[in-house]
């Protein structure tokens, strides 16, 4: 008698306790752009019983009490408290938490904080210098960056410009800095085939922590430039030119005809031709020189 009393009080004591689990479901996404949430935690409080949402932001927690409260919880998120009683479908909107993230910056074996590499890392807004017309796009940077100096001591077309970081940081060696195109090392004189159409955004690092990831080569700073990609959506065509105009003065009145010339020749050669002279009024022809120097 007494087995079958205790088997009883089991029996009872385990129904007693599944009726006190309740199905707790639900939905959670990003209260701004609508999209799920990947990975947010589901707690039941006061207990390790949870479960996190799955690729559609869903999520089904058998609680273990027939009510009480479950924490919803995403990196970035604040995190809210849910009372349930029984059964239950919630569909949580997450907030950003705003005010408790830190702008920061991926290095090669980390992230610190922006606001400790601020005078170490400048970057350049290239919205409108596409419309600048240089040839190349080192040049376009001129004057646009603090610490960085570039300037033009080749005059030959297409030719690179001197660019030193923070002034000469070396009397023997090359103080060139260390040109990144896309994550690629490139030579400085890549930069005179890149449109700057094509550049999405362009960072120089200007000290040695910055540019540490890439070791003895980036001593004398690192010229970082990112071009644009594809991006999702529908297709998008877009269409730049300038266009400009040079001319050159008209000097063909300073210039004296083969008579005048022959006069000349003769007032300062005692009366006489020189042979190429002579040779000026055989042939009975006059040069144009603007016209040989110039096109059209």
């Amino acid at each position: 008698m007494k087995k079958i009393l205790s088997l009883s009080l089991i029996l009872m004591a385990f129904a007693i306790g599944v009726s006190a689990q309740v199905q707790v479901s639900g939905h959670v996404i990003d209260a701004d752009n609508n999209e799920a949430l990947i990975g947010a935690t589901i707690i039941e409080k006061g207990t390790s019983n949870g479960t996190i949402t799955d690729i559609d932001g869903n999520f089904s927690l058998k609680t273990q009490s027939e009510s009480g409260t479950i924490i919803i919880s995403f990196i970035g998120y604040l995190t809210q408290e849910l009372e349930f009683s029984g059964a239950t479908v919630l569909d949580v909107n997450m907030k950003a938490d705003i005010a408790g993230l830190d702008e920061v910056v991926v290095v090669g074996y980390g992230t610190q904080k922006k606001s400790h590499l601020t005078g170490a890392i400048s970057k350049v807004e290239t919205e409108g210098m596409e419309q600048i017309p240089v040839a190349r796009a080192d040049e376009a940077l001129i004057g646009k960056v603090s610490g960085v100096t570039i300037q033009t001591t080749d005059a030959s077309a297409g030719a690179a410009p001197t660019i030193r970081v923070r002034g000469i940081g070396s009397i023997t060696a090359d103080a060139s800095p260390l040109v990144v195109m896309d994550g690629v090392v490139v030579s400085s004189d890549y930069l005179g085939s890149i449109d700057m159409n094509d550049v999405e955004s362009i960072e120089i690092l200007k000290d040695a922590a910055s540019a540490a990831i890439y070791g003895s080569r980036g001593g004398n700073g690192v010229i970082m430039i990112t071009t644009k990609q594809g991006k999702e959506g529908k297709t998008k065509f877009s269409f730049d030119a300038y266009r400009g105009v040079k001319f050159t003065a008209d000097y063909s009145d300073f210039f004296p005809t083969v008579a005048e010339w022959s006069q000349y020749v003769r007032d300062n050669n005692n009366g006489e031709l020189t042979d190429k002279m002579t040779y000026v009024n055989l042939l009975g022809t006059e040069t144009r020189w603007t016209d040989v120097m110039f096109d059209g």
